[in-house]
């Protein structure tokens, strides 16, 4: 395989062979990419254009004799391209998105690249090396990293950086792959009324998607299409199979169900999301089969919802109905309905999730969530309906905002993750957290 790579081509003619060899080099298409008749002299092709594809070589008698006195020898070198770049000073000049190929060859050689970041710019490395080094501006290894796994970091200042190969003792001329890719890190939101973003426009029903990467809207759920009114006040994306659970701020009589509630969770089957939106509704929680009456109870924020489990906020004080007694809830409180049936006859348990004095945010009302784990970290994207400090920052309404976590305490950190001046003056009141990208 010499994707990526130079090429060069030489022969040895023994003493009284009389060959004259006529080499040709084509591609997997059979393609010339290069042909010659070749004597001793070394090398008689040598190609330093990336190649592309498969290669392979025909040898000839220039005259088209043959036979067994007809004696030659061959011998095709891959190139790597970006020699020499052994040295920060020498770096091959790097463009994430690209795919680059080396050799480690001969033993004890190393490969760098450089490349350009902005300050917080993510990225995940891909790789078949055993791992390579990241080197900061003044060429300090920040970090190892496992590139035959994948592995994403973060830059913690706008600069150029280096990757540095570390197989220097496993010398091959076998190639290698490398490949940056920056991460997308998108949200998805509803408003409170209709508008227009990045020139989209929106209902207070539908659901946008915004790329921090490209800066960029786009329509993911249009509820007119599927005969949904009003305004979606809560919602969850379940990326595994595309789900949508949702709640509207208003009753309204939807085909095939009957009346829901600001009480009632929503399923939606897609068979297509976008600006064209089809698919199949359903009633997945009945509140007031589990308690949920009041208006105080109505639903404004769900957290990470599966077919089992419902986290879920209110938008005022609620009472819930417990085996024994009851679980009294504030409106900035987290609490996980267990399911045990779904539809219009729920059945289920409350379980207690999360006060909200441990946010610390004790007197806001927690407007939108969404909840994601790494290793042993657990990360709560908030929203509230008032602008707060938190840690001596300040966060403004339709900022969204990282709680991480090491246990089920209080937060250890908070961050911006959405700074809420990029939609202006339109109100943000529903919130989930897709799966990260790498466009």
């Amino acid at each position: 395989n010499c994707e990526g790579l130079g090429l060069a081509i030489t022969t040895r003619i023994p003493a009284g062979s009389p060959v004259q060899p006529l080499v040709t080099v084509h591609n997997a298409n059979m393609d010339v990419l290069a042909s010659a008749v070749c004597t001793n002299a070394s090398p008689c092709i040598s190609l330093s254009e990336p190649l592309s594809g498969g290669c392979g070589l025909v040898v000839e008698d220039a005259n088209g004799h043959g036979g067994p006195a007809y004696a030659y020898a061959v011998q095709a070198l891959l190139l790597d391209l970006h020699e020499p770049n052994d040295f920060l000073p020498e770096a091959t000049t790097y463009t994430p998105g690209e795919t680059v190929t080396g050799l480690i060859w001969p033993e004890g050689d190393t490969d760098i690249y450089a490349f350009w970041g902005e300050a917080g710019s993510e990225f995940m490395l891909t790789s078949d090396l055993y791992g390579v080094n990241l080197l900061d501006p003044d060429g300090e290894e920040i970090t190892f990293l496992w590139g035959n796994y994948g592995m994403m970091f973060t830059l913690p200042e706008t600069g150029t950086y280096y990757l540095q190969t570390t197989d220097a003792d496993d010398a091959t001329l076998n190639p290698y792959r490398l490949k940056l890719q920056a991460v997308d890190r998108p949200l998805l939101f509803s408003f409170a009324s209709a508008g227009v973003l990045g020139g989209v426009a929106f209902q207070a029903g539908d659901i946008l998607r915004y790329s921090p990467l490209f800066d960029s809207w786009e329509m993911i759920f249009d509820a007119s299409d599927v005969g949904l009114r009003g305004n979606l006040v809560a919602f969850e994306y379940a990326d595994y199979y595309s789900y949508l659970y949702m709640t509207f701020a208003t009753a309204q009589k939807v085909a095939g169900i009957g009346v829901v509630r600001p009480q009632d969770v929503l399923r939606f089957w897609p068979n297509s999301l976008g600006e064209d939106t089809s698919g199949h509704l359903e009633l997945f929680v009945d509140g007031s089969d589990v308690g949920l009456t009041t208006a105080a109870e109505s639903i404004d924020a769900l957290g990470s919802v599966s077919d089992y489990d419902v986290p879920l906020s209110t938008r005022g004080n609620a009472q819930l109905p417990l085996a024994i007694g009851s679980l009294l809830i504030q409106s900035n409180d987290v609490v996980n309905l267990s399911l045990t049936r779904t539809g219009s006859e729920t059945e289920g348990r409350w379980l207690t999730g999360r006060d909200g004095a441990l946010f610390g945010v004790p007197r806001a009302n927690l407007i939108a969530l969404d909840h994601s784990s790494r290793y042993n970290e657990a990360y709560d994207f908030l929203m509230f309906d008032r602008a707060m400090t938190l840690d001596g920052v300040t966060y403004r309404v339709n900022d969204v905002i990282r709680c991480v976590r090491t246990g089920d305490a209080s937060c250890d950190s908070y961050a911006r993750v959405f700074d809420g001046a990029l939609v202006g003056a339109y109100r943000i009141d529903a919130l989930a957290i897709p799966p990260w990208e790498t466009p």
